[in-house]
This record gives C-alpha cells, sequence and structure tokens, in this order.
C-alpha cells in the first residue's frame, strides 16, 4: 500500500511539474501564430514603405529633369511660366507625400507598443492608401508639366 501511495505522489509530483510546460506548449501555437501573422503584417507595411520611398526618389529625380529642361528651353516668358508653375505645383504636392511617408514610417515604429495593435494597423493600412493616393497625384501632376514642357517646345521658336 504504501509503494502505491509513493506512485501516486510520484505521478501528482510530476504532473505539477509538467502542468505549466504543458500550458505553456499549449500557448506557445497561439502566440506563435499571433507573432507570426504579426510579422507578416510588418513586412507588408515594410515593403510598402519601401516602394513608396522609391518612388519619391523616381519623382524627385522627374522634377529635377523638367527643372533641368526648364532652364535650357528658349521660349517666350509666358510658356516657360506656365511649365515653372506645373513644376512647382507637383514639387509642392512631392513634398506633402514624402511628409505623409516619414509620418507613416513614425506610425509603424509605434504600432508594436500600441495597446490595441488592430487599430493601430487599421490606421497604418489606411495611411498606406494615402500615401499610395498622394504619390500618385504627383505622377500625374508631373506629367501634366512634362506634356506642357513638351507643348512649350513644339512652339515656334522653342529648344
Amino acid at each position: 500500500m504504501q509503494n502505491r501511495w509513493h506512485r501516486v505522489r510520484i505521478i501528482i509530483a510530476a504532473a505539477a511539474l509538467v502542468a505549466p510546460a504543458v500550458l505553456a506548449m499549449a500557448a506557445a501555437p497561439e502566440e506563435r501564430l499571433s507573432e507570426q501573422r504579426e510579422a507578416a503584417i510588418r513586412g507588408h507595411f515594410l515593403h510598402m514603405v519601401v516602394r513608396a520611398d522609391a518612388a519619391t526618389e523616381r519623382l524627385g529625380k522627374i522634377s529635377q529633369r523638367i527643372q533641368s529642361r526648364i532652364s535650357r528651353m528658349r521660349v517666350d516668358d509666358e510658356n516657360r511660366a506656365r511649365v515653372q508653375a506645373a513644376r512647382d505645383a507637383a514639387d509642392a504636392k512631392l513634398r506633402e507625400a514624402t511628409a505623409a511617408l516619414e509620418n507613416l514610417k513614425l506610425r509603424l515604429g509605434r504600432t508594436r507598443t500600441d495597446p490595441d495593435p488592430r487599430a493601430a494597423f487599421r490606421q497604418a493600412r489606411r495611411m498606406v492608401g494615402e500615401v499610395k493616393d498622394r504619390t500618385g497625384d504627383v505622377h500625374a501632376s508631373f506629367t501634366a508639366a512634362a506634356a506642357l514642357l513638351q507643348q512649350a517646345l513644339g512652339a515656334p521658336g522653342s529648344r
């Protein structure tokens, strides 16, 4: 009988030792899934930030090219002023898009410490869409400025 109680005590002691580990193992897949989901979401947002960064850099180069052509063109002041105004407006939009991108980068840095990560990611997704829309607007503005430049260069006495 004493041998039997000894075995029961060993089983209880083992269960007490193993129970926290078993509970931890049971909770680990859910935590792991949450970590994997967070990493996937963070990776998606980082990919979008890299793409937006590259787009703003390309648009900045387009702005420099248009400015270079404006300074080299020999057309009347009216055409030059129209092209310059279109380029300046597009440049202002580019600065706004760049500022929105920097705000997005700051927001993404704070999502991990946010008490409500779901709302933080929802806001970050909205901000990504906003940066995307602004970048598209900047591109359209530079396209319009380039079209005005082509039109001015096509005018008599240009180039």
